[in-house]
């Protein structure tokens, strides 16, 4: 595969996640069950990566702590 395919290829990852199948299911299934548990909680705020095992939230941003913090 020449290098030029290879970046293509990791950008288009990137922007539309992995290939894996059962990540796809999971990450759909938590993201349901998100705003389900979030319908019948009175605070709700739960996010999709509560309910998936194998997979972590992205990291914050330096600016998103400071407003969390304050």
């Amino acid at each position: 595969m020449p290098y030029a395919e290879f970046l293509s290829w990791l950008a288009y990852r990137r922007k539309r996640g992995s290939f894996n199948v059962g990540m796809r299911i999971e990450e759909s299934f938590g993201f349901f069950s998100a705003m389900y548990a979030n319908s019948k909680t009175k605070n709700g705020g739960f996010t999709r990566w509560d309910f998936m095992a194998h997979d972590e939230p992205p990291p914050v941003s330096l600016d998103q702590a400071k407003e969390d913090w304050t």
